[in-house]
């Protein structure tokens, strides 16, 4: 490995093995997109998204599958240090990132698919109970579809080393 993807490894986790890479990618892509792209009688976000919540609710379930994501996560990655403190900031780094973008995504296909309305920044800004409830159910549907991806692609994850 180079000098360089160890540095990157330090900041970021992706699997070791060259198998695990490969079914842990596309199970990612695969399930993220037909999660997103709600295909009949597949596990998706329709199924969170009919889910009626506040947005008080969606935030306290958010961090529930937050916790339940990480220990995914964990289990995926564990295997690739060989101590468990050097895995620590790539996993934590890893999960913000994803934590970032399956809501962004989710967010992103509702305006470009679904015709749904741009964000509106002011009305954020300004505390609209409305945008702060679409951000919130955002970011639940984000969080449960990174759960959707991580336990699929746990499936084909090689064992720990």
């Amino acid at each position: 490995m180079s000098t360089r993807s160890e540095g990157l490894q330090s900041w970021v986790w992706w699997p070791a093995g060259t198998s695990h890479g490969i079914a842990f990618g596309i199970a990612f892509l695969v399930v993220m997109f037909l999660g997103l792209a709600e295909i009949p009688s597949f596990p998706s976000t329709k199924d969170l998204v009919a889910a009626r919540l506040s947005p008080f609710a969606s935030i306290a379930f958010s961090v529930a599958i937050l916790l339940a994501n990480a220990w995914f996560l964990f289990r995926h990655a564990r295997g690739d240090y060989l101590v468990v403190r050097n895995a620590i900031r790539p996993m934590a780094m890893s999960l913000l990132v994803l934590t970032i973008a399956f809501p962004s995504a989710y967010a992103a296909t509702r305006v470009v698919w679904r015709g749904g309305a741009l964000p509106d920044f002011p009305a954020l800004v300004r505390g609209e109970s409305f945008e702060w409830a679409r951000v919130a159910r955002s970011i639940f549907v984000g969080q449960g579809a990174l759960a959707l991806v991580l336990l699929y692609s746990g499936l084909w994850r090689s064992p720990s080393q």
